[in-house]
């Protein structure tokens, strides 16, 4: 299989995932957020295949992350408890972490295949699409923080602000 036929295999498996992960949610928030990145990665799809027919492919724009930053900024922490109840949170995260699995994977394999390619189009579409896939990693990441923190409820004040350690 050449290196384009494994990414549009790759994008068409990412869209069917997002497009189930929305059908499943009962939130809307997160509906539309799972519904914006599987249009993404069927817009990926379409630009994979006019690369590989050797047409110019068609630019990338990124609107998915304002509009999940926006629907993160919105919930509230009861909205945050309703995205999952409690005894299936843990399947929830398993399946975001999944997710922000095959992001990763999917932003290292479009760097990893410009850096073997002279500059050129083919070169900067597949840098775009590995930044893509970085925005959509960044976008489960948060959803994993939102969705697996049990401490939701907790009201933070900035003099007793607990900070991750890194």
């Amino acid at each position: 299989m050449d290196i384009l036929e494994y990414a549009l295999t790759m994008e068409k498996d990412g869209e069917e995932f997002y497009r189930k992960l929305a059908q499943q949610s009962q939130d809307t928030g997160l509906k539309a957020i799972f519904t914006f990145l599987a249009d993404a990665e069927a817009r990926h799809y379409a630009i994979v295949l006019q690369m590989k027919r050797d047409e110019a492919p068609a630019g990338l724009d990124a609107p998915v992350l304002d509009q999940a930053e926006n629907v993160f900024a919105s919930m509230s922490p009861a909205s945050v408890a309703d995205l999952a109840d409690p005894q299936s949170t843990d399947r929830y995260v398993a399946l975001y972490r999944q997710a922000q699995e095959v992001e990763k994977k999917s932003m290292e394999f479009y760097a990893e295949k410009a850096r073997g390619l002279a500059d050129g189009p083919q070169k900067a579409m597949l840098l775009q699409l590995s930044e893509e896939e970085k925005r959509h990693f960044w976008i489960m990441y948060n959803l994993v923080d939102h969705v697996g923190r049990t401490d939701h409820g907790w009201i933070e004040f900035a003099e007793w602000n607990h900070l991750e350690e890194y």
